[in-house]
């Protein structure tokens, strides 16, 4: 049984078109990637910030009076004007 071979030419060619498919292909993948990282947000400083203010005066437009808001021993505010 004899066994076919291919022309030289045609594996050299088959392994420079795969080779040149792969990295291609794994440059196309890395920019999408790359692309689609987002900065991760500071979670600390996001968690702080939705916190309502406990302590200290804040300056509203539009009240012509003191208003007090006090919080029970279950945190809910009681707003008197």
């Amino acid at each position: 049984m004899t066994r076919k071979r291919l022309p030289r030419w045609g594996g050299t060619s088959l392994v420079a078109g795969l080779t040149a498919t792969v990295v291609l292909l794994t440059g196309a993948l890395w920019m999408t990637a790359r692309a689609q990282v987002a900065p991760r947000p500071d979670v600390n400083a996001t968690a702080k910030a939705s916190l309502a203010q406990h302590t200290g005066t804040i300056m509203v437009r539009g009240l012509s009076q003191p208003v007090e808001v006090v919080r029970d021993t279950w945190g809910i505010p009681h707003i008197y004007a």
